[in-house]
C-alpha cells in the first residue's frame, strides 16, 4: 500500500505535457515522441496537458512548458494548449496559465486553450484567465492549419 501511495505521489508531481502532431492524411493527433511520422506545423506548437495542474507539480510544469516553447524549431507564433485531459487545476495552476499568457504575449506568441471542460472554463472565467488569453478558450480543439493533402 505504501509503495502504491509513493508511486501515485511521484506520478502526480511530474505533470504530463506532450507535443502533438497529426498523422499524415488523417485528423488524428498523436504524441510526436512516439510517432516519428506525425506532422508539425511550422510556427505552431500544439501541447496536450495531462492529468493535474496543481501546486505540487507547477514548478516542473512551468519549466517543461518554457523548455518546449524555447526549443521549438522554428520558434512558434502560436501555442495551443489542449486541455481535454486536464482533469484538475488549482489556484497555482490558474496563476501559471495567467503568467504563461503574459509571457507569450510579450514575446508576440498567440495562446489558445482548447478542449476546455465546462468546470475548468468556469474557473478560467472567474479567475480572469480566460479574458487574458490571446485567442478563445474553446470546448473543442480548433481546426488546425495543417497542410491539406489527400489521404493515400
Amino acid at each position: 500500500m505504501a509503495a502504491n501511495i509513493v508511486m501515485l505521489l511521484r506520478r502526480l508531481a511530474v505533470p504530463g505535457c506532450t507535443v502533438m502532431g497529426r498523422l499524415p492524411g488523417t485528423g488524428t493527433y498523436v504524441d510526436i515522441a512516439h510517432h516519428a511520422e506525425a506532422e508539425r506545423v511550422p510556427g505552431l506548437l500544439l501541447l496536450r496537458m495531462d492529468g493535474l495542474m496543481f501546486f505540487a507539480n507547477i514548478d516542473a510544469l512551468r519549466e517543461r512548458l518554457r523548455s518546449l516553447i524555447r526549443e521549438a524549431v522554428p520558434a512558434p507564433r502560436a501555442v495551443i494548449l489542449d486541455c481535454e485531459v486536464l482533469f484538475e487545476i488549482d489556484i497555482a495552476g490558474l496563476d501559471l496559465l495567467g503568467q504563461l499568457t503574459r509571457e507569450l504575449a510579450a514575446a508576440g506568441i498567440e495562446l489558445t486553450l482548447a478542449g476546455v471542460h465546462p468546470n475548468l472554463r468556469e474557473l478560467l472565467d472567474r479567475s480572469g484567465v480566460a479574458a487574458s488569453v490571446a485567442r478563445s478558450v474553446s470546448s473543442t480543439t480548433p481546426e488546425m492549419p495543417w497542410p491539406t493533402a489527400a489521404p493515400k
